[in-house]
């Protein structure tokens, strides 16, 4: 890809905005204690926070999506709070994942500096219980897909702190304790207890408070295919020039060395709503 291939989200509506960051906060609290091993006041505010910025990328790409009329089916993949997930949609007989990185920087990113960064892809050694996501590649979701994909995306966050964060009060800790205690562990298919229930439940605490650090800003860049997966080599490197950290192996590769999202919807060089080409400076 070059950079004048990458896609910008950003200057949402207000109204947008926070339906986004309010979706992915609820859905971050229901999901958590079928998420989080530890219960501690700390982990718990940065697993909340941790999910929550996952699924505000999700949502701000299904936003972009929809808006463009683009045929991608992410409703197959969606699944109940308490069950794992399905990837994150489905386009061309494809199962897609999302995968975002977060970039620490104190001015807004050119776009010859995006092209430079890198697609990474959790890949820890596999163990007899232990799988990553690189290896998981290979297990399809559903019966009639081809195989899996992944597209990389990336948003910008303060160098000294992040883009949202959340206040968590000792009450909610007391009640999802509460929750882990009460539903140790769950693998049917029936829900462990109602929506209702827990936003009722939820309700007389209180809702955590959130502060948004900057404009929620969005960068669509590449993707990968079986046709791409032997380039990506893999990494142990932690630290990606003060701007990227990790704390895990990864596959990778300089996303423009692989092809542009938008190869795969020339519709959209012509006309786009919600986005527009990052020309930049």
């Amino acid at each position: 890809m070059l950079s004048h291939d990458i896609i910008i989200i950003e200057d949402l509506p207000e109204r947008i905005e926070n339906s986004i960051i309010n979706k992915a906060i609820n859905y971050a609290l229901i999901s958590l204690t079928f998420t989080s091993k530890k219960m501690d006041l700390f982990s718990i505010k940065r697993k909340i926070e941790n999910i929550t910025k996952g699924r505000i990328v999700e949502l701000i790409f299904q936003h972009f999506i929809t808006q463009n009329k683009l045929p991608v089916n992410f409703s197959s993949c969606q699944t109940p709070f308490y069950l794992p997930s399905k990837r994150d949609f489905i386009m061309d007989e494809y199962e897609w994942d999302i995968k975002n990185t977060f970039v620490r920087t104190r001015t807004s990113l050119s776009p010859k500096e995006i092209i430079e960064l890198p697609a990474l892809i959790p890949n820890r050694p596999s163990s007899s219980i232990f799988t990553d996501q690189w290896e998981k590649r290979k297990e399809m979701k559903h019966k009639t897909s081809k195989g899996a994909r992944f597209v990389f995306t990336f948003m910008e966050r303060p160098k000294e702190n992040d883009f949202i964060s959340l206040k968590i009060l000792p009450q909610h800790l007391a009640f999802f304790e509460r929750i882990k205690k009460q539903y140790p562990v769950h693998h049917g298919s029936e829900p462990p207890f109602t929506e209702s229930w827990f936003w009722n439940e939820l309700s007389k605490i209180d809702f955590p408070i959130y502060h948004l650090n900057q404009k929620l800003k969005l960068y669509i860049t590449s993707w990968a295919g079986e046709d791409h997966f032997p380039f990506f080599f893999n990494t142990e490197k932690r630290n990606f020039e003060d701007r990227i950290y990790t704390k895990l192996r990864n596959k990778t590769i300089k996303i423009h060395r692989l092809p542009s999202f938008i190869s795969l919807f020339p519709k959209l060089n012509e006309k786009m709503v919600c986005g527009e080409f990052f020309l930049g400076e």
